[in-house]
C-alpha cells in the first residue's frame, strides 16, 4: 500500500549526512561554514520578522564561532558572531538578537555605512587596538564610524591622535617676542643659550624727513627679518625691537648673552636745506653676520682653543641654508675679515 502524498514530499525534504545529523534545505543557498567542515543554514540563526521584497528584517543569534557574510555599503565581509560581540558596540547589539538586521535573498547582512574603514574597526574588535593611519582626514572618518558602532575606545584612540596632531601643528608656529625696554631684552638675552638676532625697526622717529627710498627700505629689512626667521626659528631667538628713542633700523647679533655684532642701517644725509634720514638694506652684510651667528649655538660653542674662521668661506657655505630666501644674492665686496672665537 503506497504512502501518504504528504509523508513521501516530506522525507524529499530531508537528508541524512554521515554522522547522522540533519541539515533542513530551504530555498536560499545561504549557509555558514562551521569549523569542521559542516555547513548550518542562516536559517538556524535568522528569524525573519519582516519581508521587504527580497529582503528580510531579521534578529541574528547564534554560536560564537558562526561565520557571518555583511555588506557594508557595497563592501563585503566575512567574519565570525564571536568578533562582532567581542566589545560592548552596537555590532553586539545586532549580533546578539537584540537588535533587527536587514538580510538580502543570498544572505548579506546589510550595514547601510561606508565601507572604507569597517576592517580597521573589525582589526579593533578582535585585538582591542589598532594602528591608525597618518592622515587627519582618515582619522576623522574612522571617529565617525567609531561613533555609530558606539566603540568608545576607538573614539578615544582617535581622539587622542587629532589632540596630539593638532598639538604638533601649533609647536611649529614661530614666535617672535616685541620688546620696547633694555630690561626686557636682558631678561631674554639671559633666559636663552641660543644665538640671538635683534631687529630694532622705529618707523616712528621723524626727527628728520626720509629719503624716498627710505620706506621701501624699511620694508626690506623687515621681510628678510621674517624669512629668517622662519628658516632659523629653531635655532635662534628673534627678538624686534619697536621702542628705541633715536635709533630708526639696525641689527644686533649676540652670541653667549654678548654683542658680538651690530648692522645699522641709517645715516643722515646733509642737503643743501635741511637733513635727511636715509634708510640702507645691506643685504649682504646681514646675511654674513646672521651666518656667522649660527657659530654661537650651544653645540657649537668652541673650546679653550681660539679657532680662525674665514667668514667669506663661511659666508658662500651657509647660502645653502637660506636657499630660497632670496634669489639673486649680490656677491660680498672687498676683504673678508676673519673672526677668532
Amino acid at each position: 500500500m503506497g504512502e501518504p502524498e504528504a509523508v513521501r514530499e516530506n522525507d524529499k525534504e530531508k537528508q541524512k549526512s554521515n554522522d547522522g545529523e540533519t541539515v533542513m534545505k530551504n530555498n536560499s543557498n545561504c549557509f555558514v561554514g562551521l569549523a569542521d567542515g559542516r555547513g548550518l543554514s542562516l536559517k538556524n540563526l535568522v528569524n525573519p520578522v519582516v519581508s521587504l521584497g527580497r529582503q528580510n528584517l531579521s534578529n541574528v543569534n547564534g554560536p560564537s564561532f558562526v561565520y557571518v557574510k555583511l555588506n557594508v555599503g557595497g563592501s563585503l565581509y566575512y567574519t565570525t558572531i564571536s568578533t562582532l560581540t567581542k566589545q560592548d558596540s552596537m555590532l553586539r547589539a545586532m549580533f546578539s538578537g537584540r537588535m533587527e538586521v536587514l538580510t538580502d535573498s543570498d544572505g548579506w547582512i546589510l550595514i547601510d555605512r561606508c565601507g572604507k574603514h569597517f576592517n580597521l574597526i573589525l582589526n579593533y574588535l578582535r585585538d582591542g587596538a589598532v594602528a591608525l593611519p597618518d592622515s587627519r582626514q582618515d582619522i576623522r572618518e574612522i571617529l565617525a564610524e567609531a561613533k555609530y558602532y558606539c566603540l568608545q575606545g576607538l573614539i578615544d584612540l582617535c581622539q587622542s591622535w587629532l589632540d596630539s596632531s593638532q598639538s604638533a601643528e601649533t609647536a611649529v608656529i614661530c614666535r617672535v617676542p616685541i620688546i620696547v625696554t633694555a630690561r626686557e631684552e636682558k631678561l631674554l638675552l639671559q633666559s636663552t643659550s641660543k644665538p640671538v638676532i635683534k631687529l630694532l625697526l622705529n618707523r616712528h622717529n621723524n626727527k628728520y624727513s626720509y629719503t624716498s627710498q627710505s620706506d621701501d627700505n624699511l620694508l626690506k629689512n623687515l621681510e628678510l627679518f621674517d624669512k629668517l626667521v622662519l628658516r632659523f626659528n629653531e635655532r635662534v631667538l628673534f627678538i624686534k625691537d619697536v621702542e628705541a628713542a633715536n635709533e630708526v633700523c639696525s641689527w644686533t647679533f649676540y652670541g653667549y648673552g654678548r654683542k658680538v655684532a651690530e648692522v645699522c642701517c641709517t645715516s643722515i644725509l646733509y642737503a643743501t636745506d635741511k637733513k635727511h634720514t636715509k634708510v640702507e638694506y645691506p643685504e649682504a652684510r646681514i646675511y654674513e653676520e646672521a651666518m656667522n651667528i649660527l657659530l654661537y649655538e650651544p653645540t657649537a660653542k668652541p673650546t679653550t682653543m681660539p679657532i680662525s674662521v674665514d667668514s667669506h668661506s663661511l659666508y658662500h657655505r651657509c647660502l645653502d641654508e637660506t636657499e630660497g630666501l632670496n634669489d639673486g644674492l649680490p656677491p660680498f665686496q672687498g676683504q673678508h675679515p676673519k673672526i677668532d672665537l
